[in-house]
């Protein structure tokens, strides 16, 4: 369906009934968290707490912006649940999961030895305070040994001789090494997504080779990628998060990338969906037979801290091997931070279309302009603290002008006043990021200068919300004269899968 991006497409917010009581408000909010409603659930806690403050209504909804992966606002919520009443296990529970969620390990351990404290009998929380240190030892231990053992790609490469594909194999063959001659599209979008449909996977010789050969294109890449838009435009796609099926729907859409037929994929291609590794395999592929044709950019979930959380790392162990991952978590660094999509003829022509996008968001330090972005030392792991690098694949939008904490417990909301600065400062028409669960799968922002596209349909199995993919057109195809993206919008594939999470650490499986 396609949807005009200038009608406002916001849920309604609710009217206040000042004729029910804080406990039906809770009621309420309880059968919107059971359906998956979690942002109409937080509305309806809201309003209970507006009349009666409660430990238990906090907890819930610290639950609800867990479930949200508003991180932030769940140990808020938490906290206050605690303020409230000091011996209320739950609120320690959701603020240690919120915690382990951000990896803030030593927190999050302070709050299981609070509870076990509180309830020195009970063997479930006695387990999940002894297993959240073990792994925490763990993790310090991997980090110092990392300092000292040869990077992925470089062990890879030494050895791939040794790598084998067995002579009983009758999957898709590609040619090495893997350039765009060697990378016929038949190869890819037939025989290689129709072995993908019958739930095997490549051998480990190809996938090696996919990741050490697309490691060089995209190390060659600017921080801030440009793309000429044609005259068939350019194809946008939000957060795919390993739903395999619902990527196969945009194909069928759209077509497969080609030089008429450009693509930029908006980061967060893997983890909680359980076909990450089909789908950044796959993209892989396409990027190596049509490098300058399809952009691929970072998102937040392209690092290690949610790979090995939100089940990207397991998926990997478990389909391939572990060391198959560090090459992956090193590729992964490689991916360019944001895109310029431009029908410029002349350098900063008047009246062209320049469009920014970006997974995240504006970054909150003033005035930084694209060579600021340019400059960036993006081929590690993003910094934890708030700087341009972290800004840009976790910021969100706001409604009320300027900055203020992330609701996810990092980085940070920006303003329409903090977009317009941006556009006007770096010669831009407007903006698309991802991100966030769009319950229509897109949402117009800021005065119509900033747009959310989020194409994982039913998110997670249990979200119920529509996905998108948004079209970018140059100024001969304008969209009733203005500069704004087409979307067009879907619902989830009907085909069977395996549910989301399987791969998810069991840890944080335990929690939610």
């Amino acid at each position: 369906m396609i949807v005009d991006p200038s009608q406002d497409n916001s849920p309604p917010t609710p009217l206040r009934t000042d004729t029910k009581t804080a406990e039906e408000w809770k009621l309420e909010g309880n059968e919107h968290f059971k359906k998956g409603e979690y942002n109409a659930a937080v509305t309806c806690y809201s309003e209970s707490l507006s009349i009666q403050p409660s430990a238990p209504v906090f907890a819930n909804r610290s639950f609800c912006h867990l479930r949200l992966e508003n991180f932030g606002t769940a140990i808020s919520d938490a906290t206050e649940a605690i303020k409230l009443d000091d011996t209320y296990i739950k609120g320690y529970y959701r603020r240690a999961s919120a915690n382990y969620a951000l990896r803030k390990y030593p927190e999050a351990i302070k709050d299981f030895k609070e509870q076990v404290r509180l309830t020195p009998n009970n063997a479930e929380v006695r387990s999940k305070y002894d297993s959240i240190k073990k792994e925490w030892k763990s993790i310090q231990y991997l980090q110092a040994m990392e300092r000292t053992e040869e990077v992925a790609s470089e062990i890879f490469a030494k050895d791939i001789d040794s790598y084998v594909i067995s002579s009983d194999y009758t999957g898709p063959r590609f040619t090495f090494p893997l350039t765009p001659e060697n990378c016929p599209l038949s190869l890819i979008s037939e025989e290689t997504i129709n072995y993908y449909r019958t739930g095997k996977q490549l051998p480990l010789r190809t996938a090696i080779d996919i990741l050490l050969s697309v490691k060089q294109v995209l190390h060659k890449e600017p921080n801030v990628v440009t793309m000429q838009i044609p005259d068939t435009g350019v194809t946008v796609v939000g957060d795919t998060h390993g739903q395999f099926n619902d990527l196969l729907l945009i194909f069928e859409k759209k077509g497969f990338p080609g030089p008429s037929n450009k693509f930029v994929f908006n980061g967060d291609f893997v983890d909680r969906g359980s076909y990450s590794v089909e789908i950044v395999l796959l993209l892989f592929l396409l990027k190596l037979r049509f490098p300058s044709d399809l952009i691929l950019l970072r998102g937040n979930h392209e690092t290690h801290n949610m790979n090995s959380m939100f089940g990207f790392e397991g998926e990997v162990k478990a389909k391939y091997q572990e060391k198959l991952y560090q090459l992956f978590k090193e590729v992964f660094c490689d991916l360019p931070l944001c895109a310029v999509l431009t029908d410029e003829r002349t350098p900063n022509e008047l009246g062209a279309t320049r469009v920014f996008v970006v997974h995240g968001g504006i970054p909150s330090k003033k005035n930084v302009t694209i060579e600021d972005i340019q400059q960036v030392h993006r081929y590690v792991q993003p910094p934890s603290e708030d700087c341009i690098f972290s800004e840009l694949i976790w910021n969100d939008p706001q409604d009320m002008p300027g900055l203020t904490p992330s609701q996810r417990g990092v980085g940070h909301q920006f303003g329409p006043d903090v977009t317009a600065s941006f556009l006007a400062n770096n010669n831009l028409s407007y903006m698309i990021r991802s991100h966030q669960v769009q319950d229509e799968g897109f949402m117009s922002h800021h005065n119509h200068k900033l747009f959310t596209v989020f194409s994982a349909p039913n998110y997670c199995d249990s979200m119920t919300n529509k996905a998108a993919i948004a079209t970018v057109w140059g100024r001969e195809k304008r969209i009733d004269g203005e500069d704004r993206p087409e979307f067009y919008t879907y619902s989830a594939s009907p085909l069977e899968h395996v549910k989301a999470m399987k791969y998810a650490s069991s840890m944080f499986q335990r929690m939610m």
